[in-house]
């Protein structure tokens, strides 16, 4: 074949297509390793993801519980609980273990 007044031989093509197919596994090795750098960080971001969603949930139920810490139910409740708080109309019971001891 001739090109520009050049004689191409079958050597410079076979030369040509090597480089080429060299080139084109570089270039699939390097996108293999990048694929696999992209699954590494997809992943890493998932775990992110869940610890966020798990860490939020957490602050979400300790923010519910401080704010029923602040209403009068829950200090009634505490108040009963710790101190044997008995309203008008209401009735205490002590539980008293009855069984003889030896």
């Amino acid at each position: 074949m001739v090109i520009n007044g050049k004689i191409l031989t079958p050597k410079f093509f076979v030369i040509v297509c090597s480089l080429l197919a060299c080139l084109t596994a570089l270039v699939m090795v390097r996108f293999a390793s990048l694929d696999a750098s992209i699954s590494a960080a997809k992943a890493a971001l998932d775990a992110s993801k869940a610890e966020y969603s798990a860490s939020n949930s957490e602050l979400e139920q300790k923010n519910r519980h401080y704010k029923y810490m602040e209403t009068d139910d829950y200090i009634e409740a505490e108040a009963k609980r710790l101190f044997g708080l008995v309203k008008e109309g209401e009735y205490r019971y002590d539980i008293v273990d009855s069984w003889p001891v030896n």
